[in-house]
């Protein structure tokens, strides 16, 4: 009996065990267990896919406001340019009114002056009023720079004082006002003799004495060179190189020179010439002897060649005119080769 009784304890608890189970089926949704367990898993993984999309889709959200962001500020930058180079500066620039400009042919021609030379220049200055021309015609300024530069190449014209001989004695005026004798008279002092005879032999055409005596005159004495000459005393005299070189300037800015060369060859003036110049022949009529020495007048009449007695030295006596086509004092030159003197 107790084991029929405990037979159907048994049958009662797998009974209410199933009835349990019945009623925890019939509860639970109509999902196998194989579909719950995979529900489950695939619930884990479209989780963790949803968070990865969801992090996916906040990364892109974020570049493209980033590139919207860089887009904003480019146009920006481009918008601030081009108002800061274009259309600020067009609003500012000043409207520029050309003056009136007189037509070129209204503007007087400008010619050099005439230059009349009393002195040595060889260099003569042609002011020209300047003009300023501003936003002009271009043509304009074309003719006009044309203008200018043909006033520039103008030559210049240089008037040479004529040579004045007022009494006609063969003296131009210069070398009278030079030498102290009057430009009327032919004959200043009135002893007969005319003044150009007496100044070529050596006699004062203001006396009655030697050239020596005449108080326009003035020697001069050459401690190197060993030479003394008379030259006029209203001149200038400088020594040069030692007293080597001696330059005497006139008025008109002509100068006389005298230098001194070594002879080491020793040779005779015509020798010393003929082999100094070897494309010259030198005629018997251009050779002449002095006080102590032997010359010979050069070919263009402008430098004497001498040398002394001993043959030490060639000394060379030139004129050397301010303009070549103004000699006004050939005479004086003359003088001051006639006057020359060897010294010990």
């Amino acid at each position: 009996m107790l084991g029929k009784n405990n037979k159907k304890t048994n049958i009662d608890d797998a009974t209410a065990a199933r009835v349990n189970q019945e009623l925890i089926v019939h509860n639970m949704p109509s999902v196998s267990t194989r579909s719950f367990v995979s529900g489950n898993v695939n619930t884990a993984v479209s989780g963790s896919q949803f968070l990865g999309a969801t992090d996916n889709k906040n990364k892109h959200q974020t570049v493209g406001i980033v590139i919207i962001g860089l887009g904003l500020v480019f146009v920006g930058v481009l918008v601030y340019l081009s108002y800061r180079f274009i259309i600020k500066p067009a609003a500012q620039e000043p409207t520029v009114t050309a003056p009136l400009v007189s037509p070129v042919s209204e503007v007087p021609e400008k010619t050099p002056p005439l230059i009349s030379t009393s002195t040595a220049s060889s260099t003569a200055v042609v002011e020209v009023a300047p003009s300023v021309i501003e936003m002009v015609n271009p043509d304009i300024i074309e003719s006009t720079s044309t203008a200018s530069t043909t006033i520039e190449e103008m030559p210049i014209i240089i008037e040479t004082p004529p040579i004045l001989d007022a009494d006609v004695d063969g003296l131009s005026d210069d070398e009278e006002l030079a030498l102290g004798t009057d430009t009327t008279l032919p004959d200043s002092d009135g002893d007969t003799y005319g003044d150009l005879s007496e100044l070529g032999n050596g006699y004062n055409p203001t006396g009655s004495d030697k050239l020596s005596a005449s108080t326009y005159l003035t020697k001069y004495q050459s401690q190197t060179g060993k030479y003394e000459i008379y030259y006029p005393k209203s001149w200038v005299l400088k020594s040069l190189n030692n007293d080597y070189a001696t330059i005497i300037s006139a008025p008109d800015n002509s100068l006389m020179q005298i230098s001194v060369q070594g002879n080491p060859k020793i040779q005779n003036i015509s020798s010393w010439y003929d082999s100094t110049f070897s494309l010259e022949t030198a005629s018997t009529n251009r050779v002449q002897k002095g006080n102590g020495w032997e010359g010979i007048m050069g070919e263009d009449s402008l430098n004497f060649y001498l040398t002394d007695n001993n043959r030490e030295n060639i000394y060379i006596i030139s004129y050397i005119p301010a303009l070549s086509d103004r000699l006004a004092y050939p005479n004086i030159f003359e003088m001051i080769i006639n006057s020359f003197k060897i010294t010990n």
